[in-house]
């Protein structure tokens, strides 16, 4: 009888133990994949940064104002402030599904 008892004990705290490491593996790969995925978001962004400060120091103020950005993740907002000898560009990249929101300022020469 305290044999059963016994394997019986046994077996259900190997199965606790068991349980629990097995659920901290799939919060760890879980919380691994949401961070990667916010890696790539963020790297991204910093592409189309890239590219926006590209596109403004090369186009009129027309083609600026008709921007807009072919990814529907993202969204782009640019603000021009007309200085004495330069124009001034604040624009801001923000992810739609994510917390992920880059600022930046560019300055062209009139």
């Amino acid at each position: 009888m305290y044999r059963k008892s016994f394997a019986l004990i046994t077996t259900m705290i190997l199965i606790v133990i068991l349980g629990t490491f097995s659920l901290q593996l799939i919060q760890n790969n879980i919380f691994v994949t949401n961070l990667n995925k916010l890696k790539y978001l963020e790297l991204q962004a910093q592409i189309y940064m890239r590219d926006i400060k590209d596109f403004i120091s090369t186009s009129t103020d027309i083609e600026i104002s008709n921007f807009i950005l072919n990814d529907n993740r993202f969204k782009v907002k640019i603000i021009k402030i007309d200085d004495i000898n330069s124009s001034i560009y604040y624009f801001t990249i923000e992810s739609l599904e994510n917390d992920i929101k880059i600022n930046n300022k560019f300055i062209k020469p009139l």
